[in-house]
């Protein structure tokens, strides 16, 4: 989930996940979060793994992951670096409110070592 809003975050998606009559598999990993800090010891790899990516513009304003949310947005707005290995699922865009929209990316294949070192040093320069 590459969105901390009011609207649209992991917390909301997994509370809201019983009221929509179903039942996650609990041996799939559906909600994958990120880790709060971008310290290079960080473990990014859910944005690696992760066979969807629910994808909403803007990811959000504040949060204590913000700052990986804002590098791994450029990167799917960008269509650049770990969101290479990914695609649209399909072609809606969902309207989630205040202007805000959310869409789906399907992992089609695993990113590139290359292409995550390229999406690692771009986050961490914006740190320094």
């Amino acid at each position: 989930m590459l969105a901390d809003t009011d609207k649209l975050s992991t917390n909301l998606l997994y509370h809201a996940e019983p009221s929509l009559g179903g039942s996650l598999d609990p041996s799939k990993n559906v909600y994958i979060t990120l880790p709060y800090s971008t310290e290079e010891s960080a473990d990014l790899s859910p944005l690696y793994t992760a066979d969807y990516i629910v994808f909403a513009q803007p990811v959000g304003q504040n949060g204590e992951y913000l700052d990986i949310l804002q590098e791994a947005a450029v990167s799917f707005e960008n269509y650049a670096d770990i969101a290479i290995a990914y695609e649209q699922a399909d072609e809606r865009v969902f309207d989630i409110g205040d202007g805000a929209t959310a869409r789906v990316f399907r992992r089609v294949r695993n990113p590139s070592e290359q292409e995550i070192i390229d999406f690692t040093q771009r986050l961490y320069r914006e740190e320094s």
